[in-house]
């Protein structure tokens, strides 16, 4: 397999490693994502090392990681994979609408659904619009969910994405655990916080890291099951 990186022999080695995994979604649920993709990064990333200078490196390293990213995901959405857990780094990658339009239309979050974790980051490197098209899918069709983080969060996205955050958290049945760490100790959280109302009955852990307190917090005077209240700025 090296030889034909070194080679370029790209598609042939998209293919084998896409076959490799073609009968495994049903034993794989999203870790599956984070124990190959590494690998498969470093070895695209030798190859595009070895094909092109240093100057458009980066750019086909970048545009070969979109590909292989959505490439896989695609293979879990269509597969009809049970989903278990979400993690997504809307700093890195776009996913392709197509996949969204699957989401959708597959209601492919089961109940078996029970863990997300978003990393936002700042609006500089966020892919806002893949974002809000993910999280209106969610607020449909991820009701159920046992914990929801969120990760790197900036008080200056745009409105439309504060909106988005909110209704994912009120449209929640059971939310047991919730966790919200900031970027930057951000001090206005527009709703975010305030949100936690609707989960009063069920909530049984916050953690919020990073952030400044505000008024918003009082809201976890009122969380009747809370267990586990850990605020560190």
């Amino acid at each position: 397999m090296a030889t034909k990186i070194f080679m370029g022999d790209m598609p042939e080695l998209m293919e084998i490693i896409l076959n490799l995994i073609n009968n495994e979604f049903y034993s794989l649920y999203s870790c599956a994502l984070l124990s190959i993709y590494p690998v498969l990064e470093s070895k695209v990333e030798e190859w595009i090392i070895f094909q092109n200078d240093l100057v458009n490196s980066n750019r086909s390293y970048k545009s070969l990681e979109y590909h292989i990213f959505n490439s896989l995901f695609k293979l879990f959405v269509e597969s009809g994979a049970t989903l278990h857990k979400l993690d997504l780094y809307f700093t890195d990658y776009g996913i392709n609408s197509e996949i969204f339009y699957s989401l959708g239309e597959k209601n492919y979050f089961s109940q078996n659904f029970q863990d997300l974790s978003f990393y936002l980051g700042p609006i500089t490197e966020l892919n806002t619009e893949n974002a809000i098209a993910l999280l209106k899918i969610l607020v449909k069709n991820a009701t159920e969910l046992n914990s929801l983080k969120l990760d790197g969060f900036y008080p200056d996205y745009e409105p439309q994405l504060l909106h988005a955050l909110i209704c994912i958290i009120k449209s929640q049945e059971q939310l047991r655990q919730f966790s919200l760490v900031g970027g930057g100790i951000p001090k206005e959280f527009y709703g975010v916080i305030s949100a936690l109302e609707n989960q009063s009955n069920s909530l049984q852990e916050v953690i919020i890291e990073n952030c400044a307190i505000n008024t918003e917090f009082k809201v976890l005077m009122n969380c009747k099951n809370l267990e586990i209240l850990r605020i560190k700025d």
